[in-house]
């Protein structure tokens, strides 16, 4: 229900019903479930679309600490979720850590991603972006 919610613009009742969800999977589930990252992820992306920022870190540091007990440090999904934190970092204008998120993301993601895919040359743009506001 959270997923009919998100896609028709309704963020706040997406994310009421992605937190029933977690309720209920921490109860039948084990605690780093792969289900339970992506509830946090998908909770994380739609305050950060409410521009609840610290309330949308929260739950993608969330996200992101349950997902690196349970795969590599170089697994595809860490560096979307990196990216993801990263983008809530420079949202709030707090460059140097969203860097260095944004650079965690590159590392994992050009594993995976061919050299010229959009959400590389979106990354570059990005760790460019910070650095230019860090040296400032």
């Amino acid at each position: 229900m959270g997923d009919v919610f998100r896609s028709t613009g309704y963020y706040s009742p997406a994310v009421s019903h992605f937190e029933k969800a977690i309720e209920i999977l921490e109860k039948s589930l084990p605690h780093n479930h792969r289900d339970l990252v992506m509830s946090h992820s998908n909770i994380g992306e739609l305050l950060r679309n409410m521009r609840e920022y610290s309330a949308a870190l929260s739950h993608l540091e969330k996200a992101l600490g349950l997902q690196q007990k349970s795969v590599q440090s170089n697994d595809f999904n860490l560096g979307i979720l990196h990216d993801d934190i990263g983008s809530v970092y420079q949202s709030m204008q707090q460059h140097s850590t969203a860097l260095l998120h944004f650079e965690k993301a590159l590392e994992i993601l050009r594993n995976y991603l061919p050299n010229n895919h959009d959400d590389l040359n979106r990354l570059y743009k990005n760790i460019q972006f910070c650095k230019s506001k860090h040296r400032l």
